[in-house]
């Protein structure tokens, strides 16, 4: 008896790999779709400046946002997006006011390699 039997099969080589391809391609697209959906979220956040840069003449900030109960809502309806997005350098929009509409700057975060879990416990 074989270890894995077929439970799909394909007419062709050709509708094998639209199938593939179609199946990343949705997975980009919902990722794409809720990272929009998360980049709509304004929060209030402060800077922390991290003194001992690890490298000369670097200048690290803490991102501090102290909103957990909007952070835990953006985090129900988005868990996996949000673990992948994190987990990965990602753009901060910087507001002067909640009622800006344009950003006075973007900045580019990277994630504290010791704060991410590992996938899958490994």
């Amino acid at each position: 008896m074989p270890l894995l039997t077929n439970s799909i099969r394909f007419r062709d080589d050709n509708s094998h790999l639209t199938v593939l391809s179609h199946i990343v391609y949705q997975d980009v697209m919902w990722l794409d779709t809720a990272a929009k959906d998360i980049a709509t979220h304004r929060l209030p956040a402060y800077f922390a400046h991290h003194e001992a840069a690890p490298i000369h003449g670097l200048h690290e900030y803490f991102i501090v946002i102290p909103a957990v109960d909007e952070i835990k809502q953006i985090q129900d309806g988005h868990s996996t997006a949000w673990r992948l997005l994190a987990a990965r350098p990602f753009q901060v929009a910087l507001y002067p006011s909640m009622e800006t509409e344009t950003p006075a700057s973007r900045w580019c975060v990277l994630p504290a390699l010791t704060a991410q879990p590992s996938p899958r416990g490994l």
